[in-house]
């Protein structure tokens, strides 16, 4: 069941929100009241953007975006995500200490989709 509230939750003073360093997901800001007279469900499937979320699931996000992950996939992710970052980091620090210039990091890339400079 899906909560009712969910598809209709905004968040305001983003400024007061970012500066607590509280971690807050709505749908969008708005600068109306907020809504306090509905309870919502707990341990409920409920909808993040247009993704279903179950009890469990992992919902983390950042300034690039928002990622939900099944609670039977966690380790796997996790596993997953530090070796591709420990990946990205060595390759990344073998080119800056060759000298390599950031704008080089994607040339064969761009060359290879037929990026030209006019």
């Amino acid at each position: 069941m899906v909560s009712p509230a969910s598809s209709s939750i905004t968040a305001r003073d983003a400024e007061a929100i970012i500066a607590s360093g509280f971690p807050v997901f709505s749908r969008g800001l708005s600068i109306r009241g907020t809504v306090k007279d509905n309870l919502g469900l707990i341990n409920h499937p409920t909808v993040c953007g247009e993704y279903l979320v179950y009890p469990g699931d992992l919902v983390l996000g950042d300034d690039d975006g928002v990622v939900i992950i099944s609670r039977e996939g966690t380790e796997d992710v996790l596993e997953n995500s530090i070796a591709r970052m420990e990946d990205e980091a060595k390759e990344i620090e073998e080119d800056i200490s060759k000298g390599v210039l950031t704008e080089h990091f994607f040339k064969d890339r761009l060359d290879e989709l037929g990026l030209r400079e006019e």
